[in-house]
């Protein structure tokens, strides 16, 4: 990962902070967004500690102006850009709802917030790893994009359009050896998560426990390295076995 530049959103916890310290330990350079400030200092000076190369930019990933601007601060800063990791999202289940009973202002924020950043974050990146010749784009979905779940109906169809983008996406820019991959993570332990994992997360796990930051994280790194050179379009789910049961 060495003069390798990433850029990872959402990164100022859970997944996406442990992903930008995976990536710093490679020695890639970081570029971390997210909109919570506090939290995204926080991660910019551990980061700052280890070395790293770090750039961190303040940004709405659902809004086009925020998007064009942190793509090419990335460029001025650091002249390309090799990986993105589209990690930005939102678990609202006390707000989300089945269709008849979802409120339609959350649903907008919801799909815009999970999907259509990574539409936003994939249009204005692609160009620029053309432009590199080549790259390697992880979006996160989730366990919820592959089934039914039950009263989350805006959640899991913004995970399901990650899904079915990210193979889209393979298909079209393959020719520019740009890779297109999502992860489909079950139960992971993040502050976004952790409310109602102690009650849902491990009896239908066959490894018997809960998932990890670094569990996703160690993935990313594999899909945005040379070691996944011949993977495209792969959906991968990482959730301790769950998959296997339906």
């Amino acid at each position: 990962m060495k003069d390798k530049v990433v850029v990872i959103t959402g990164a100022a916890s859970g997944i996406g902070r442990k992903t930008a310290s995976l990536f710093a330990e490679k020695k890639a350079t970081v570029v971390i967004n997210d909109i919570n400030e506090a939290l995204l200092k926080e991660v910019e000076q551990d980061l700052l500690k280890t070395g790293a190369t770090v750039t961190p930019i303040i940004g709405d990933v659902s809004k086009n102006s925020d998007v064009q601007s942190m793509m090419a601060e990335t460029i001025e800063r650091h002249g390309k850009l090799d990986i993105l990791c589209n990690n930005a999202g939102v678990w609202w289940p006390d707000s989300d709802n089945d269709v008849v009973n979802l409120e339609e202002e959350i649903w907008d924020k919801i799909i815009s917030i999970n999907l259509k950043s990574v539409y936003l974050c994939s249009k204005y990146a692609i160009p620029k790893m053309i432009d590199n010749r080549g790259g390697s784009i992880i979006n996160i979905a989730s366990m919820a994009a592959l089934r039914g779940w039950k009263n989350m109906d805006a959640y899991t169809a913004s995970k399901g359009g990650i899904v079915s983008l990210t193979k889209s996406m393979a298909i079209e820019y393959g020719k520019y050896n740009i890779r297109v991959n999502a992860i489909c993570p079950g139960s992971i332990r993040t502050p976004l998560t952790e409310k109602s994992q102690d009650e849902v997360g491990y009896p239908s796990t066959p490894l018997g426990r809960v998932g990890l930051p670094e569990d996703i994280g160690k993935t990313i790194l594999f899909l945005a390295s040379d070691d996944s050179a011949y993977l495209t379009g792969g959906i991968l789910p990482i959730d301790g076995g769950r998959a296997a049961r339906q």
